[in-house]
């Protein structure tokens, strides 16, 4: 919601991926989404990570040809700005204990993971089992911000965070982010359906 309220088309790309099939349904006509629209099916998620990753290629090399090293440098000395791209993968576990789809699909993930950022390509990543198969210690260390719901075991919360604490969380939003290796907890604020219809009858309206 954020990110659909502070940018316009021009500036933003999201690319949902969507295992359950339901969680992005309000979000299928939204103008921040290409003709693939929100992705159900494993086959066009990797194809879909893979051309992630050759976007974040090309993009190193135009940073390279205007000698700069990331996106807002590079946006303030050329007449067509790139959009940051948003790749949010939902249920993250899912798809990812299947050996055929974990095998295809790792490379990319770690990849964009490690060196996307200063492309303006951002990875979130969201699962309700944390597992030391799924997310992979490689994968932990490249993620820049982490956030920790209650979960249910002081293990799960090492998957997550490095250390205990998401256990003894109060629920209802509370959560620990730890970012550059500080910890802080959090209270998210609660956002109502009718409130997300509004904003994007807004953006649909807007863009």
């Amino acid at each position: 919601m954020s990110v659909i309220r502070t940018n316009s088309v021009d500036e933003l790309q999201l690319i949902l991926i969507d295992p359950k099939q339901v969680e992005f349904t309000r979000y299928k006509n939204i103008p921040y989404l290409d003709e693939d629209g929100i992705i159900t099916n494993k086959e066009l998620a990797i194809e879909k990570l893979n051309m992630v990753v050759d976007e974040m290629e090309r993009r190193y090399k135009l940073f390279a040809q205007q000698s700069v090293n990331e996106i807002n440098k590079y946006n303030k000395k050329v007449d067509t700005n790139l959009p940051r791209i948003v790749l949010i993968f939902d249920e993250f576990a899912d798809w990812m204990l299947d050996d055929d789809f974990k095998k295809s699909a790792s490379s990319a993930v770690q990849s964009l993971s490690g060196k996307a950022r200063a492309a303006g390509i951002h990875l979130i990543v969201s699962t309700q089992r944390p597992d030391n198969t799924v997310v992979v210690p490689i994968l932990r260390a490249n993620l820049g911000a982490k956030f920790a719901l209650r979960v249910d075991s002081e293990k799960n919360s090492n998957i997550i965070i490095d250390e205990g604490g998401a256990e003894k969380l109060l629920g209802y939003g509370h959560m620990i982010v730890k970012f550059a290796g500080q910890k802080q907890y959090v209270q998210s604020g609660f956002i109502s359906d009718e409130y997300i219809d509004e904003v994007l009858k807004y953006a649909n309206k807007s863009n």
